[in-house]
């Protein structure tokens, strides 16, 4: 009888440590799984915006669904309070309505202003359709000009230097067709691989 009661007041003790011991292995396991998801989507995400910039170089309407986390599947997300959730206006004393009327007509001259007189812009949109960076395959997009003699005149009527250039120019005509042949497949392979 001694015995039992000596072992008695042990017991709880034994319960809480099983308790901590199963919320902290549930836990651990939770964040392993939860940040393997994480990577896991990131990745997809990554490979989803490839296959985006794929599709519209290939100029097709196919759409790619980029994988997300659900509301339930993020913790933290019972923590916050998004505005959409609050179903009322935000109350805007006198002197706080003006200063946002103030701000926003301050704003609107600044953007008619940049509007008016951006040089660097007009620079860039008339010499490089506004992008910096010059990627190969833009310029696999783009035709080429055929000489002007080659619209007004027809074949028979070239002269020897016109004829030199028509070659010279049919000659680079199918060699651009034949690198975006080339593109294309290289995309149509990255979309399935």
């Amino acid at each position: 009888s001694s015995g039992i009661n000596a072992e008695w007041p042990l017991r709880p003790g034994l319960i809480k440590n099983t308790i901590n011991h199963l919320k902290h292995t549930f836990n651990k396991e939770f964040d392993d799984v939860y940040s393997s998801k994480k990577q896991e989507i990131q990745r997809v995400a990554e490979r989803s915006e490839r296959i985006k910039k794929i599709l519209t170089d290939l100029k097709s309407d196919d759409t790619v669904t980029v994988p997300q986390f659900k509301g339930i599947e993020v913790p933290e997300s019972f923590l916050v309070v998004e505005d959409n959730e609050i179903a009322f206006e935000k109350y805007l004393t006198p002197e706080e309505e003006a200063a946002r009327a103030e701000k926003e007509r301050l704003e609107g001259e600044r953007r008619k202003q940049e509007e008016a007189d951006n040089a660097r812009e007009r620079a860039l949109d008339s010499m490089m359709h506004g992008k910096l960076e010059i990627r190969p395959e833009d310029e696999l997009q783009k035709d080429l000009e055929k000489p002007e003699f080659m619209l007004q005149k027809n074949e028979d009527q070239y002269s020897e230097e016109e004829l030199k250039v028509a070659k010279d120019f049919e000659k680079r005509e199918k060699h651009l067709l034949e690198k975006r042949k080339k593109y294309r497949l290289r995309l149509c392979v990255d979309t399935t691989a």
